[in-house]
């Protein structure tokens, strides 16, 4: 009978196996005598073959015949072990193999394909020879290679690095994320990749792609120096900003200002909220036509017939502005802010949303009111002050990267 399970190699120095065989049952047949009859399969055992690979072993023990069993077994699993490294050819930078590396390997499906046993006083002695199938070889072989290439990959990272060659660093450490999940036998972590992004991302000031690395870490593992790694990172973000939100995408521009209940295109807001977005180096595209609104401004219907207007201009988002102007009170007198002089006064209300393109969906939205001596300093308010557009910036970002 063949009794097929599934068990653990871990190597440290050498290889040590361990394995629970419950409920283990395995055939053969036992003699008891002063020496013990090697068994007719061993001179010449099962050859290797296209569907499965065959190794011997024999056990001994003086205690029982469960103890010669698993000795085998032990021996049985190293061969395989030796034979996929030997083959992968696994190296450190040095050369010399990297057998005694920490790591563990899953070896699955290994069958017990014959198996004797025999007895000579109180000394068991058992012979085993174990089927293999080359289907499981050969993903662990291709998941052994894909170690040593992300193996070379980080190194060309670490020399990146040190040549500020930032683009092909960057490159580099992504590469590494995606596939670290597939190979075996690395001598890093995916936390060291993930915090070395975040630190190369804080470098260049984009704030929101370093806290993305950073969260996931701090989400995904529980290992101190990990986490305090992480935190050590976050207290080193800056403050969000319109790159951030829109990093990689173009940003649409919509502006409009409404005064006695009469709707308009505002070019200077338009205008102005251009030059400041393509300073902070984010793509725009602008609308300079009128879109039907409903009767009390920018309903859901009108976000949507927006977001189908700058589909057709190829933007991801909408950057919406409605200025509300109350002309019963605008023109007072009010002092500039560090003059003497006075200026009539602008009594308003300006309100914004961010809108995703791909479905209408609003994203973020807030307004700020009250007497300004300039259009644009309502619009420099919602642009740069922190509970506004750049306390907004994470979930812009997010939206726009989950549709």
């Amino acid at each position: 009978m063949i009794d097929r399970y599934t068990f653990h190699l871990r190597a440290v120095g050498w290889i040590v196996l361990c394995i629970p065989l419950y409920g283990l049952i395995l055939s053969g047949c036992s003699t008891i005598g002063s020496t013990p009859k090697t068994p007719a399969w061993w001179a010449d055992p099962q050859k290797n073959g296209p569907q499965h690979l065959y190794f011997k072993a024999r056990g001994e023990s003086s205690d029982s015949l469960e103890g010669a069993r698993q000795n085998a077994l032990k021996s049985i699993q190293a061969q395989i072990a030796e034979y996929i490294f030997s083959e992968v050819k696994v190296h450190d930078i040095s050369g010399v193999p990297r057998i005694s590396v920490e790591s563990s390997v899953e070896l699955r499906e290994l069958e017990i394909f014959k198996e004797d046993e025999a007895r000579s006083g109180t000394r068991w002695t058992v012979w085993m020879l174990g089927r293999y199938p080359r289907s499981e070889y050969n993903r662990i072989r291709e998941r052994l290679e894909i170690g040593i290439r992300l193996e070379s990959q980080w190194r060309e990272a670490q020399s990146a690095a040190n040549r500020q060659q930032i683009a092909a660093e960057e490159g580099l450490l992504l590469g590494i994320v995606q596939s670290y999940d597939e190979a075996l036998r690395t001598s890093f972590a995916l936390e060291a990749v993930k915090l070395e992004l975040a630190g190369l991302y804080l470098k260049q000031n984009r704030g929101l792609k370093a806290r993305q690395w950073i969260v996931d870490v701090k989400k995904s593992t529980l290992d101190r120096d990990w986490r305090s790694r992480a935190e050590e990172l976050a207290g080193q973000l800056p403050a969000f900003s319109l790159k951030d939100a829109f990093e990689g995408r173009t940003a649409g521009i919509y502006c409009c200002v409404r005064e006695d209940g009469k709707f308009a295109i505002d070019s200077r807001l338009t205008q102005e909220l251009n030059v400041r977005l393509v300073k902070a180096g984010v793509r725009t595209v602008a609308l300079h036509d009128l879109i039907q609104t409903g009767r009390d401004g920018f309903d859901d219907a009108a976000m949507k017939r927006i977001a189908a207007v700058f589909m057709s201009q190829k933007a991801d988002a909408a950057l919406v502005i409605l200025l509300d102007i109350d002309a019963s009170k605008t023109g007072e007198q009010v002092e500039i802010p560090g003059t003497v002089d006075t200026a009539d006064a602008l009594d308003a209300k300006l309100s914004y949303f961010v809108i995703r393109v791909s479905d209408g969906l609003v994203l973020a939205s807030d307004s700020t009111e009250g007497l300004s001596n300039a259009r644009t300093g309502m619009l420099n308010t919602i642009l740069t002050h922190r509970r506004h557009l750049p306390s907004h910036a994470p979930a812009i970002a997010d939206g726009l990267n989950s549709q």
